[in-house]
């Protein structure tokens, strides 16, 4: 598998999410679990903002940049 082709950076993609997502997972379940008073919805709730917010974002950055390059470049620089 050539590095240049596109399948390669499909398959790398789509393994980081698949692990990116398990991360999440294990993550908010040890967070919910751990809490113990009655607002178990609150904090779940407050667990989940910042992804919602970092969505708002990138759909933000994908109406001033159409090309998915310079999206690509935009949204992940700063990291």
């Amino acid at each position: 598998m050539d590095i240049y082709d596109a399948k390669f950076p499909s398959l790398s993609r789509f393994l980081t999410g698949a692990g990116g997502v398990g991360a999440i997972m294990v993550t908010f379940v040890l967070f919910v679990e751990t809490i113990t008073s009655g607002n178990v919805a609150l904090y779940a709730l407050l667990f989940n903002i910042p992804f919602a917010v970092g969505e708002t974002i990138l759909g933000a950055e994908a109406y001033f940049f159409r090309d998915w390059r310079t999206l690509q470049a935009v949204a992940f620089v700063p990291l």
